[in-house]
């Protein structure tokens, strides 16, 4: 992915996440370490932001924060693939396995003859 292509992904994403939550910081999970899209199409985009901070005890959590984005632009925060982890791994593994579910997805419909977007 070139320079270019990285920064729309990027500044589509934030503009995404924006519409949900403004530019309040996270309370539990202040630090920012990733924004990008999980999935993109036709038919919309999943926007994620991967953050940290401490947890009540004082050990390292991890915030993964989804919102989806339909065509025309409305925006809906994802509740339940959104939350605190245990890990950086952990929370990168809910975009892996909504990919992986995407990829599996489009693929059955096009081997069904649907179009896949």
């Amino acid at each position: 992915m070139n320079a270019p292509d990285f920064l729309d992904r990027y500044h589509r994403s934030r503009q995404i996440l924006r519409a949900e939550y403004g530019n309040s910081p996270n309370l539990m999970t202040p630090e920012k370490h990733r924004i990008d899209l999980a999935i993109e199409s036709e038919a919309g985009a999943f926007a994620y932001e991967l953050s940290s901070g401490r947890g009540l005890y004082g050990e390292p959590i991890f915030g993964m924060s989804i919102v989806r984005a339909y065509r025309g632009g409305r925006t809906r925060r994802c509740y339940r693939l959104s939350g605190c982890h245990r890990s950086r791994s952990a929370a990168m593994a809910v975009v892996y396995r909504m990919q992986n579910l995407y990829n599996f997805v489009r693929k059955a419909r096009a081997s069904n003859g649907e179009v896949a977007n």
